[in-house]
């Protein structure tokens, strides 16, 4: 058992609709869940299910009209996603840290291992590293001569951290990923050949980031390839040498950033959208999934979509257009 409802609006300060004793044991989606279990409804199209949902404890919105159902508790909040988040971090939070080098794994005798970190079978620690406090580092983890791993931040398994590189306190990287790789760059020569331009920069990666599986991270060419605090990267994401993100910024899956590229603060880009290099995109900016950023975003807060991206009203403005231009004058 998890906890009584009346528990979980404490935790979250909610309002109870319905029995404050009835227990709850698992977590589940709305639409497939079975008594005991506790979810939520934070989408508008996912109200239907609340007339039949098993779910024995149900976070809602607070203004959320409700079925008269006397064998569900409802607990309303004023953002249920929030409430969810607040709960499993709460569980969370009582998790053990593994301590200790164990070993199967090499740790280079010029490293420095804090006594409260744990080192993992099969993982490998260059000359120099530094690994701080409560660091977690998994199985089949390379740590690269010279770089930093900030306190509690967490290397799933097979993540690759090259020479140099610094990665700041809290932060979680998942497997596969690789950071401070060396980016796409090449002089073209007289014979059609292409020569490799040396990469001597870094990657620098501040507090509380998170980044997703096989992800890639280049290094700066000169000078640093850089995520400030919060910045928030999705799996598959490819950022090109010497982009700089700003704090808080969130990136989803599949997008690709040119190099030289800089990212504002809180900018939101959606999945497979595509920015060349040595552009600037503005704070706040919204990009809509699979667009296309060709130039720079100066105006603060603003949405954009399709290829070449536009912002939305000009786009869909656009799109009208073409659509009555391919209508038959018969019609």
């Amino acid at each position: 058992m998890l906890n009584t409802a009346a528990d979980i609006a404490t935790m979250v300060g909610g309002e109870i609709v319905g029995d404050d004793r009835r227990e709850v044991r698992e977590f589940s989606r709305i639409q497939e869940s079975s008594e005991g279990a506790l979810s939520f409804v934070a989408n508008p199209k996912y109200e239907q299910y609340l007339e039949n949902t098993q779910a024995s404890v149900v976070l809602v919105q607070k203004d959320l009209s409700l079925p008269d159902r006397t064998d569900i508790t409802y607990i309303k909040v004023v953002d249920p996603y929030q409430a969810l988040q607040s709960i499993l971090s709460n569980l969370s939070d009582g998790l053990q840290l593994r301590q200790g080098i164990e070993p199967s794994s090499f740790v280079h005798e010029k490293a420095q291992v804090d006594s409260t970190a744990y080192i993992a079978a099969f993982a490998y620690v260059d000359a120099g590293a530094v690994i701080g406090p409560d660091v977690q580092v998994y199985p089949h983890c390379f740590v690269g001569e010279g770089s930093v791993l900030g306190a509690g931040t967490i290397l799933h398994s097979g993540v690759k951290i090259y020479r140099n590189s610094y990665i700041g306190e809290r932060c979680c990287i998942h497997s596969g990923a690789i950071i401070g790789s060396d980016g796409f760059g090449f002089v073209p020569q007289k014979d059609g050949s292409f020569q490799k331009m040396p990469h001597i920069g870094n990657v620098v990666i501040g507090n509380d980031v998170e980044i997703g599986a096989n992800t890639t991270i280049d290094r700066g060419s000169i000078g640093d390839s850089i995520l400030k605090d919060g910045v928030k990267v999705d799996n598959l994401v490819h950022l090109a040498h010497n982009v700089e993100i700003d704090q808080h910024s969130a990136i989803a899956a599949q997008v690709g950033i040119s190099g030289s590229t800089r990212i504002g603060k809180s900018v939101l880009i959606g999945g497979q959208a595509g920015i060349v290099g040595h552009i600037t995109i503005a704070d706040g900016v919204h990009i809509n999934a699979q667009s296309g950023v060709s130039k720079s975003v100066d105006v603060k807060g603003q949405r954009l979509t399709g290829s070449p991206a536009r912002p939305f009203r000009e786009h869909y403005k656009m799109m009208a257009t073409l659509r009555k231009l391919t209508q038959s004058p018969n019609k």
